[in-house]
């Protein structure tokens, strides 16, 4: 297991430039994942309140009656999954692109970002996305925010509390073992060849897929938590706290201790493990180290692909011709002279 737990506390490293763009990246990637998301919920019911109206003649649409049909689940869904892909795409390689307090608390319990790091991160992304709700509160109509408690998760009532939980708990499981096999694993980092962004993004959408009709898909506690404090309304929050920081913990081990364990010899990590940017000065030092002078020219390779200069090699005829004018003794009878002929 990587021994992120085993650093020293360094201010350096929690509150040096690397470590405040993290943060940057977190609270920013929060943002605009919840201020798309919420916005595309409340959006949606206005455009679906104006159809209600053209068709039925009616001036008064109740959010009673917002029932969501398959294709607004999955369009739901698909705002969900796109948010989340393009956003681990444009922050992995600055803060590991976690954007859920779930996915952290995982990588905190194996060792892939020390502890204090990650509970800033924890507190960064929950504000960045309180941030974006409040956005989408600013712009859109009163009306329409208030009547959908801006995007709050609710529990189907024909679940109950134990089913609700669970289906919470699968579903962040889900995705975090998705995350822990393309984006942890070296080797599926390697495989996915930078499109690990892309399957965490689908695991995102299928969960939004299986979860909205039953608790509103939470799976991320900060985005549950940004509704809540925006709207006021705390029913249940602490299944969507307790429920993902669980299932996710659960999914990185159903995807760690069979696949991970004591299988990777190098301890390398993948792009959303501590460490996704180094430090600048530790980079520019390992560049100056890979720096191969050729005959060519100057080459950069990875630190991890260094090779030795290359030697001349000195073809066999120069080296008789060496050997003769250092007066050193012919063979006899098969010593072979520049020209092909043989000194017998």
């Amino acid at each position: 297991m990587p021994n992120a737990w085993q650093k020293p506390f360094s201010r350096k490293e929690f509150l040096g430039p690397v470590a405040l763009r993290a943060y940057a990246a977190e609270f920013s990637g929060m943002f605009f994942f919840l201020w798309v998301t919420i916005g595309v919920v409340c959006s949606g019911y206005s455009a679906l309140q104006k159809s209600y109206k053209i068709t039925s003649g009616a001036d008064i649409y109740d959010a009673n009656d917002y029932a969501p049909s398959v294709s607004w689940v999955l369009t739901v869904a698909l705002a969900f999954g796109m948010s989340i892909m393009v956003l681990v795409y444009s922050v992995a390689h600055i803060s590991g692109g976690h954007l859920n307090p779930a996915v952290t608390m995982a990588m905190i319990v194996f060792g892939e970002i020390n502890i204090f790091r990650g509970l800033i991160y924890i507190v960064v992304q929950t504000l960045g996305a309180t941030v974006g709700v409040t956005m989408v509160d600013a712009l859109w109509p009163e009306s329409t925010t208030n009547s959908l408690n801006f995007g709050l998760n609710g529990i189907n009532s024909e679940l109950s509390i134990a089913q609700a939980f669970f289906m919470e708990f699968f579903g962040t499981a889900l995705v975090v073992f998705v995350i822990f096999g393309t984006a942890v694993d070296p080797r599926g980092s390697e495989f996915a060849h930078h499109n690990a962004p892309l399957a965490i993004g689908f695991a995102v959408f299928l969960a939004h897929i299986v979860l909205i009709p039953m608790t509103g898909c939470g799976i991320n506690p900060a985005r549950s938590f940004a509704s809540a404090a925006v709207s006021g309304v705390w029913t249940d929050q602490w299944l969507y706290w307790v429920a993902p920081l669980l299932g996710g913990s659960f999914g990185a081990a159903f995807n760690y201790f069979p696949f991970q364990f004591r299988n990777n010899p190098d301890n390398k990590h993948g792009i959303m493990a501590e460490g996704a940017q180094a430090d600048p000065e530790e980079v520019m030092m390992k560049k100056s180290r890979s720096k191969v002078v050729m005959k060519s020219g100057t080459k950069e390779i990875g630190a991890e692909h260094l090779v030795p200069p290359m030697q001349t090699i000195v073809p066999p005829a120069e080296r008789y011709l060496s050997v003769k004018a250092e007066g050193a003794p012919e063979t006899p009878h098969h010593s072979v002279a520049i020209d092909g002929s043989a000194d017998l």
